[in-house]
């Protein structure tokens, strides 16, 4: 979900049942538009696990 605040947050509902995805292999990937700054997110996914990405604060 992208919020109008900037935030993003990646929260997955079915997954298969896939060692890799369940046992902290799971990558999730985001880029800008022309490729080189890129977001990596690793670790288990499931329906019960969610990560929140938010922009840094400002001054």
């Amino acid at each position: 979900m992208l919020h109008p605040d900037g935030r993003m947050v990646f929260q997955y509902g079915e997954l298969p049942e896939d060692p890799r995805i369940r046992n902290g292999e799971g990558v999730v990937a985001v880029s800008n538009a022309y490729g080189p700054d890129v977001l990596l997110i690793r670790g288990t996914l499931d329906p019960e696990t969610a990560f929140e990405v938010r922009p840094a604060p400002q001054s």
